[in-house]
Parts: C-alpha cells; sequence; structure tokens
C-alpha cells in the first residue's frame, strides 16, 4: 500500500521479519517506489513478526509492525529404511520421515497401507504409528498372512494433510506353525526334562520339585541386581558374550519406561502455545521434571522451555538435560543457562549431521559477541582436542557477568556411539574438572533431542562416581533412574551396552580414569583455533538452500 503522505524526503524502506519471540531478524531494503514486496522461503505454521518502516537521509521513521502465521504445508513423503521384525502376521517396518526443518506444521501419524502381491486378492492392511521419533517412525502392521508377499506404502499426516506416499521394498511373511505342533513339541520337551530330573532325583535318594523349573518363566520379568565392583568386568563379559541376554535386559527397561510414560504428564509441552518450541513432537519433559523459566511481562507460555532436571551421583540435581536449542528458542536457552546457575555446557551433537540440521548455533564463534534479548555472550577462549572442543563463553547480563565453560563432543553420531570407551571416559573426566573449578552450579548436557546421547554421558558419568567410591555397579536402575526423568534416556540397546563396555575398561585400567598417568592421552589438544572457527566447517555442510536462507 503507498503512504498517504510520501513525500520526496523518503529514500527507501526496511522490511523486517522474524519468529515471535526470536532475536534473530532478517532485514531488507527496498526502494521508496516499491509498495508491495514477497517475503520468500517461510518456514510453515510458524507466525511471524513483520514490520516495515520508512528512512530518509537522517533517521528511520516509526515501524509499523504485523504479526501473522504462515500456512499449513503438508510434509514430503517418507522413505522406506527397514523391516525391523517379521513374522506370520506381523510386520516392523521403519521409514525415515522428510527434512522437517522448514515445515513445523505438527505430525499426526504416519499410516501404512499393505497390498497382498502374492497370492493376489487379500484384503489391505493398515497400521498407523504410535510414536515419531527424531528422524523416522516404527509402524506395526498386525492381520498378515503368514507365507504372503506385501508390498507397503506409507503416508504421513500432519497439520496440512497428508503427504505422498513412500513405497517399501516387497517382503514376505513367515510361515505360520500350526497350535498342534507347538503343543506337541512343547509337551514332549516338557516330559522329557520331567522325566530326567525324576531319574537323577530317584538315584540321589530324594524327589522334590525344583523350583528353578518355574523360575525361568519369570527371569524375563526380573529386575537385573547390582554386581560388585570387582566382579563387574567378568559378569560384563558374560553379558557381551550373550547379545540375547543384554538385549533381554534392554527390552525389560523398555516395557518398563511404557509404565513410566503412561503414569507421567506432559501437559506444557503438548499446549498449543508451547508446541512449536520443541524440536521433536515425541520428546517432551515430564512436568514434574521439567525446567521453569521466569514469566516474561506476565505471558504463561514463556515458562516453558524442552528441558528436565536430573539427579546425579549425589542424587540432588546435578544436571540439566535438554534439545539442542532451535533458532527461536535460543533466548529462552539462555535465560534458562543464566537463571539456574548453569557453570558447565556439555554439547554432544554438531550443528549439522547428514545432511540435516540438529542443533541451532547458539553460542558465538571465536572473540565474537551474540546477543540474545538482555544477554550478551561473547566466546574468549577456543582450544580444539582430537575429540572436543573447550570454549570459555561469557554471559553479560546488565551489570552481572558469567563464565561458563563450554565442552562439544564432535566425535559421536546420532543414534550411535564413539569409537572406543577411553574417549568417552576421559570426556566425563574433563567435564568433572570443569565443574569442580567452577565450584557451583547445574551441568547442561544436550544432543539434538537430549535423550539419546545426553542420557548416556549422564549415565557413564554418574556410574564412574559409583565406581570411584567402590560400590556396586548397577547400570540397569542407573538409567530405569534416568528415564523417570526424562523420557527415552539412553535410546538405543547400542548406547546400553556402550555403557556397560565403558564401565568395564574403567575398572580393568585405572590409567583410563586417571588420564595423568596415561600416555597418547587424546585429551591433549591438537591445535588452538585462531582462524577458521569448528562451526564455519559444519556451515560448509548445509546445503545451498540452507546456507542462502541463514545468509539471508
Amino acid at each position: 500500500m503507498k503512504p498517504s503522505n510520501d513525500g520526496d524526503c523518503v529514500t527507501h524502506y526496511v522490511i523486517s521479519w522474524r519468529h515471535t519471540g526470536s532475536e534473530n531478524t532478517t532485514s531488507i531494503d527496498i526502494g521508496k517506489e516499491e509498495y508491495s514486496f514477497v517475503i520468500g522461503n517461510l518456514d510453515a505454521c510458524v507466525e511471524y513478526e513483520i514490520s516495515v518502516s520508512a528512512v530518509n537521509d537522517n533517521e528511520e521513521g516509526n515501524i509499523t509492525a504485523v504479526n501473522m502465521k504462515t500456512e499449513t504445508e503438508v510434509t514430503g513423503a517418507p522413505k522406506y529404511e527397514d523391516i525391523l521384525c517379521l513374522e506370520s502376521e506381523k510386520a516392523c517396518l521403519k521409514w525415515m520421515l522428510p527434512d522437517l526443518s522448514s515445515n513445523k506444521c505438527q505430525l499426526q501419524n504416519c499410516t501404512v497401507v499393505c497390498n497382498a502381491l502374492e497370492p493376489p486378492g487379500l484384503p489391505l492392511k493398515n497400521g498407523v504409528s504410535g510414536e515419531f521419533q527424531n528422524d523416522f517412525v516404527v509402524v506395526d502392521v498386525i492381520g498378515l498372512s503368514s507365507s504372503t508377499s506385501y508390498s507397503c506404502v506409507a503416508y504421513i499426516t500432519n497439520e496440512g494433510g497428508t503427504s505422498k506416499n513412500g513405497s517399501s521394498t516387497p517382503f514376505t511373511t513367515e510361515q505360520d506353525v500350526p497350535v498342534g505342533v507347538i503343543v506337541g513339541v512343547l509337551s514332549a520337551i516338557i516330559i522329557v526334562g520331567l522325566l530326567a530330573v525324576v531319574f537323577v532325583t530317584y538315584h540321589k535318594g530324594t524327589l522334590v520339585w525344583p523350583p528353578k523349573l518355574f523360575a525361568r518363566a519369570k527371569q524375563a520379568t526380573v529386575r537385573p541386581q547390582p554386581v560388585l565392583v570387582k566382579k563387574f568386568p567378568e559378569y560384563c563379559v558374560q553379558m557381551l558374550e550373550m547379545p540375547t541376554r543384554l538385549g533381554s535386559e534392554y527390552q525389560l527397561l523398555a516395557t518398563l519406561s511404557v509404565d513410566i510414560s503412561a503414569s507421567s504428564s506432559c501437559v506444557n509441552g503438548q499446549m498449543p502455545e508451547n508446541k512449536w518450541k520443541n524440536r521433536y513432537v515425541n520428546i517432551l519433559p515430564y512436568d514434574d521434571t521439567r525446567v521453569t523459566l521466569d514469566l516474561i511481562d506476565g505471558d504463561p507460555s514463556s515458562h516453558y522451555i524442552n528441558a528436565s532436571f536430573i539427579k546425579g551421583y549425589s542424587n540432588d540435581i546435578e544436571y540439566i538435560a535438554t534439545q539442542g536449542p532451535k533458532e527461536e528458542t535460543c533466548l529462552d536457552f539462555w535465560r534458562m543457562v543464566f537463571q539456574h546457575d548453569v557453570s558447565v555446557i556439555v554439547m554432544v551433537t554438531n550443528l549439522v549431521e547428514q545432511d540435516k540440521v540438529k542443533c541451532h548455533q547458539y553460542y558465538p564463534d571465536l572473540r565474537e559477541n551474540i546477543v540474545f534479548g538482555d544477554m550478551t555472550i561473547r566466546c574468549t577462549t577456543e582450544v580444539n582436542f582430537p575429540i572436543h572442543t573447550a570454549r570459555t563463553l561469557v554471559l553479560v547480563k546488565g551489570d552481572k557477568k558469567r563464565k561458563l565453560s563450554h565442552l562439544h563432543f564432535r566425535e559421536w553420531p546420532d543414534f550411535g556411539v564413539p569409537q572406543s570407551t577411553d574417549i568417552m571416559i576421559h570426556f566425563c573426566q574433563t567435564m568433572r574438572h570443569h565443574m569442580l573449578a567452577a565450584e557451583q552450579g547445574l551441568i547442561l548436557v544436550h544432543c539434538s533431542a537430549g535423550v539419546g546421547r545426553t542420557g548416556t554421558l549422564i549415565a557413564v558419568d554418574i556410574l564412574l562416581q559409583h565406581i570411584s567410591e567402590n560400590k556396586k555397579v548397577d547400570i540397569f536402575g542407573t538409567v530405569f533412574k534416568l528415564r523417570k526423568q526424562r523420557t527415552n534416556m539412553v535410546q538405543t540397546e547400542g548406547q546400553y551396552k556402550y555403557i556397560y563396555r565403558c564401565i568395564k575398561d574403567a575398572i580393568e585400567d585405572p590409567t583410563i580414569v586417571n588420564p595423568a598417568t596415561a600416555t597418547n592421552n587424546p585429551l591433549e589438544p591438537i591445535y588452538e583455533n585462531v582462524g577458521t572457527s569448528l562451526n564455519s566447517l559444519q556451515y560448509e555442510k548445509l546445503p545451498k538452500w540452507k546456507k542462502k536462507d541463514q545468509e539471508a
């Protein structure tokens, strides 16, 4: 719209826009004869604050601002990844989610439709996902026919509608074994076993019914007991040599975690005004352990951040576990750091992994400042080690100044584990050293979702303190306690197994726990970064369209 009183004094107009609540603003100048402008590359389902002002030779005029939410947008099609389980009447299919970095519309479900290929003519079978994971979704399709070939397609539904379909690789269900055969085989095994027991006990002169015969049936639901430190290495070897035993233990953990989730509320994270603050729709903090922020101007939604208080070895709150900040939640992240007296920030994700943005850069590069609200953060030192980068950050808010340590563990793949145990143990020792130097405050740990790598690191740190006090080792109990405080802590069986390996190696080789006595210490710095920062190298890995957005 042309202004009512344009005049010759106006030289140009400034148009600015940003996510509502974000401090990161994009601006562009347009000529004084242009009365319309199209803003592109906006995220779907996001509220923006857009402002316009006129500028003359001397100053900028009054700003006119409006808030508006972008329209919904259908997400891309899912990509078939793998079959996680295949039975006679059931298939568990894994689908990778499309890139959602520019589409913030709420995911609702993933529907899978399976069509019989051989023999044809069977009815279609549908499966609907329960929960979305970080980058994928697993759908259980039940009611399939045995010994039948199927091809499946998947659709993702969000606020904008239903996506195009992604097709799976054809698969064939297993052959169904008749119930009569199963009963017959089991009966024969039981009869032979009982005859053997009777025969042996008869020749020993006694006939006592063996209670262990029933105990074995209950082993799958019995929680593992703590193990003495001196006996743990041998116990760990037995566990690692029997993958099914370790897998059953992790499955029991997952089963008990379902009960935790069912009895724990996540009301605040599910509120419409807070949903956009969550990086992943299925990773929400429990209401009774979530971190709360001071209100801003009485806004009731300004207290929320996707973060949880976590108790440590002392049974006091020692950690904050949180997601990697989004661009629009960086201000809240630093409010949390300041309000809850965080002394050490531990980052166990890279900004970009496999061409996907996992965390927004919330900290400044070396000798640079970054401003969020009324807080200024400056990076005063940055030293690169073989596996991590150590930074010193100074946070200034008004007349208050606070120094923080920022430890960035670079060599840890998403949903995976580091290449060796010693680098993890060394890193935990480094984290403890920085914590002791600070004398007080909390350790804030984040990856991308704030559960998998974050939970693994915290579990190892707690257990290392256990063995230093020469107490029993309780990996199952430690992870179970973490899951009571934040969902999905230690997210994969591989991460759970890695915790076992770390504690075993720490007990067997004391030099790992005490880096000062070891040679070839991976904590020795390889250089001090005085030029190109690590973040700029990660930035170069961004797809071209993402670079353009950041440069806009």
